[in-house]
């Protein structure tokens, strides 16, 4: 994946003085580190480690040329990476990677290459915490959930990782939003291939390679004492499934409610659900987030250096016993604003059926460095 990575990183930190002002130039770097314990009453694994320290890494940049006040031309990437000690598995894999171009004008933006789809783009369900993600991304690898692996050759997702529809992850796409209009935009995009990256789809699959496409609509309004946000979203993907999300935030003097859903579907013309081992690499029901439902509600509040978040979050494959519910209280302090504290716990009860189920208590604390 580096090849197409490394020349736009060169490019990207080549000085700029000698254009002139019609170009501008961003860039930037975080990383962030937990440690914490899960205490499951049944361990999933005979020896499974309650210890975990997963670390993360990001760097982006990006080169925007101004043709004009309404027209521009901007080139970005971003590689991200993760490393975990007392983990086999990673949830959406250990590296990721952005690299497109966005085209603006006064009839909308364009957008092409390895990016997150319009659904997810525009998807309102992860408001702008320090470190933290309502959908619980990081706190999934801490726990390490049998019902999310992706490591080397295997990818296994029996249920939902997030509302958000992120099945297709950063595969190249072609994408299109409007221009606002009293607070709407709407948004449709193309993915020609959904390949394996970072995903949910799996290479072995009988429906990788295949196309999607998707539709979003997204509002934004203030009410002068508080602010709305909604969006919805469709996509469809080809032989593989169908899914329907939507989502909503409400803020208010610090105060955010928020709440969010995805519904996943097959129909007839779909592969079915594998329900039994076919190969090592396709085993019974890993692609089972294909016939499922993810849902997500909480609360957060903003004061001085502070934010606060009470969430749940919970995601079922329909017709298999596999199940994850996630209870979390997370904080975030953030005195300055290249570092960040963090400090949470919880309860995760996962279940599945066929590697077994681990119920309990968490708790962790982290540190986070942007530059």
């Amino acid at each position: 994946m580096f090849y197409k990575v490394v020349p736009l990183l060169l490019m990207l930190c080549v000085p700029l003085t000698a254009f002139g002002g019609d170009f501008t130039y961003e860039y930037g770097a975080s990383s962030r580190a937990l440690g914490g314990y899960f205490y499951p009453k049944e361990k999933i694994y005979q020896n499974q480690n309650r210890v975990h320290a997963p670390v993360f890494a990001n760097i982006n940049g990006s080169l925007t040329y101004n043709f004009s006040d309404t027209a521009s031309l901007k080139l970005a990437t971003e590689l991200e990476a993760k490393a975990s000690s007392h983990l086999d598995n990673l949830n959406q894999g250990r590296w990721g990677e952005e690299v497109f171009a966005k085209f603006s004008t006064a009839f909308g933006d364009f957008y092409v290459g390895q990016m997150e789809n319009p659904a997810a783009m525009l998807g309102v369900t992860k408001p702008n915490l320090s470190v933290w993600q309502i959908n619980p991304t990081d706190v999934t690898d801490f726990t390490g959930s049998t019902n999310w692996r992706q490591h080397n050759r295997t990818k296994y997702y029996n249920t939902l990782t997030s509302t958000l529809i992120n099945t297709d992850g950063r595969s190249f796409k072609l994408s299109y939003l409007t221009p606002e209009f009293k607070g709407t935009t709407l948004a449709i995009g193309f993915t020609p291939e959904n390949n394996a990256n970072d995903g949910l789809t799996s290479k072995f699959a009988p429906y990788y390679g295949k196309s999607s496409y998707q539709l979003a609509l997204y509002n934004y309004h203030d009410f002068d004492t508080l602010q709305t946000e909604i969006y919805a979203a469709f996509a469809d993907f080809d032989k593989s499934h169908q899914e329907y999300g939507a989502g909503f935030s409400i803020y208010r003097k610090g105060l955010t409610l928020f709440s969010s859903f995805r519904q996943t579907e097959t129909s007839s013309s779909d592969y079915k659900i594998t329900t039994t081992d076919t190969s090592k690499n396709t085993l019974a029901y890993f692609d089972a987030f294909r016939n499922g439902f993810a849902f997500n509600a909480g609360v957060s509040y903003e004061f001085a250096f502070l934010t606060s978040v009470l969430s749940y979050f919970e995601s079922k494959a329909d017709n298999v016993n596999m199940r994850n519910r996630i209870i979390t209280l997370h904080n975030s302090f953030k005195p300055y604003k290249y570092l960040g504290f963090y400090l949470g716990a919880g309860f995760a009860d996962l279940e599945n059926e066929i590697d077994g189920n681990a119920k309990g208590p968490f708790a962790y604390a982290g540190i986070e460095l942007t530059f």
